[in-house]
């Protein structure tokens, strides 16, 4: 007898999508097929539903604390995850940030002891580093036997500002079979185009422009191709870093890239709105024709997945009062959990992608890329029972008031979604029932990462072979 029968709905599977029945046995995923007549603890009807991988959101700021100001977002691990499983994201991969006179493995140790038994879901974490010396380099080698796979640099700060820093962490990262991620601005030129007028939410595209991130972005390209590193380019958002990215993965560097939710969802014309300070984000919102590029490369295989990003800072610390200095205002958007609905909304139900893409970029590709295939990211036996079943043409209009977590505001309030999650399940365990949070908290695991692996997909831009 199995645990948990889901029986008719549309499944998509690695080879397509069939109308089959998904069983489920401790946790893991026993088998697909048609399965009627067979006995179950639980079946659930979910004919005219779409049947996905759990989704993964590799980039996202859980409990973040703003450097300028020290200001605490409003979510928790808790409250945090279980927004994201409302959402259908059944897996996130956060953040370990340097701690003043701690190594990279004291630092990943400490931000686990804020998560473990905290969490609803699976969860691993990258490890961002700033600064370079001879310990730190030797301290990256205790990583990889941690389960952390992945650095994040920050080209416009601290020591990766500077390319031969830069350089040296992808070399170390090849050496250890690592990914690097890359946050790509340019120091330069955001110092040059800051100015000395006040900064104001109607100037502050313009005090980040797509130049800056386009440099950078050739520049991490170079790097990592000299280092022999794979290279993950995070919230790509404007057309000079896609043509980079498209042109280096044309030539068969391991050069892969995302987008984000607000990216997809929001151009640079909320900044004029006046809340516009809610939307402050870096990188910035941008033109409707980045948009535009930013659909067409994740349709094409330019990009390989998409992430929220998300920030929880509330309404009160985002609106800008009148005294107050932009720059005091904690950068970031809290969009968790309608995310992924607004790409399947915008993506799928708009016919920039099919569901089978959607599929990949928002599970399949995360889960290859930062090393948990075939673990996440598929439906298929042996693999955790990690499932989102999606009404597509389900209705529903974002209020901030509805949200799990009081932030008090979304990014896309008083938009009309569809394609919302009516049951989310992880590792056999129902989270999410008829959009209600009915799981239980903290039973999400510290996940082991495995080495990179190239990102799957059909199309014009055939994925890399790390090399």
């Amino acid at each position: 007898m199995y645990d948990l029968l889901l029986s008719g709905g549309e499944v998509v599977l690695p080879t397509g999508i069939a109308r089959v029945d998904v069983a489920v046995t401790g946790g893991i995923i026993a088998e697909i097929g048609d399965l009627r007549g067979e006995s179950a603890r639980r079946t659930v009807d979910v004919d005219g539903t779409w049947v996905v991988p759990g989704l993964i959101d590799p980039h996202l700021h859980i409990a973040d604390v703003a450097t300028a100001t020290g200001a605490r977002a409003v979510d928790d691990f808790t409250s945090a995850t279980i927004a994201a499983a409302l959402s259908g994201v059944t897996t996130v991969i956060d953040f370990a940030y340097p701690v003043a006179g701690q190594l990279p493995p004291a630092y990943l140790a400490e931000r686990r002891a804020e998560a473990d038994g905290r969490t609803v879901l699976d969860y691993n974490l990258h490890v961002v580093v700033d600064m370079l010396d001879e310990g730190t380099l030797a301290a990256l080698g205790a990583l990889p036997a941690l389960g952390c796979r992945s650095f994040k640099a920050f080209m416009h700060r601290g020591g990766m500002a500077n390319p031969a820093t830069l350089y040296q962490l992808m070399r170390r990262a090849a050496e250890l079979d690592m990914l690097v991620m890359v946050h790509a601005e340019n120091k330069e030129m955001l110092e040059a185009s800051r100015g000395a007028d006040t900064l104001t939410a109607a100037t502050f595209a313009a005090s980040r422009p797509p130049i800056s991130e386009s440099l950078a972005t050739v520049q991490a390209i170079h790097l990592a191709k000299a280092a022999r590193c794979p290279l993950y380019v995070v919230h790509v958002t404007e057309q000079g870093s896609l043509t980079a990215i498209r042109e280096a993965r044309q030539r068969g560097q391991a050069v892969w890239g995302e987008a984000t939710s607000h990216h997809l969802g929001l151009t640079e014309a909320a900044y004029q709105r006046e809340d516009g300070a809610l939307f402050l984000c870096a990188p910035p919102l941008r033109s409707a024709a980045d948009q535009t590029a930013l659909w067409a490369a994740l349709a094409d295989g330019t990009l390989q997945s998409v992430c929220s990003d998300h920030c929880g800072y509330g309404r009160d610390l985002k609106q800008a009062q009148p005294d107050q200095s932009i720059e005091q205002i904690p950068p970031g958007i809290a969009g968790l959990q309608t995310s992924m609905s607004l790409i399947l909304s915008d993506g799928v139900l708009q016919g920039r992608m099919p569901l089978t893409r959607f599929v990949e970029i928002a599970s399949t590709n995360p889960a290859r890329i930062f090393g948990l295939y075939p673990q996440k990211g598929v439906i298929a036996p042996g693999s955790d029972a990690d499932l989102c079943v999606i009404a597509p043409h389900a209705q529903w209009v974002v209020d901030p008031a509805d949200l799990y977590v009081p932030w008090g505001w979304n990014p896309f309030a008083g938009r009309v979604l569809q394609a919302r999650p009516v049951l989310v399940i992880a590792r056999g365990e129902v989270l999410v029932e008829a959009g209600r949070f009915v799981g239980a908290s903290g039973g999400g695991r510290y996940l082991h990462c495995g080495a990179p692996r190239a990102p799957l997909f059909q199309g014009k831009v055939h994925a890399p072979v790390i090399q």
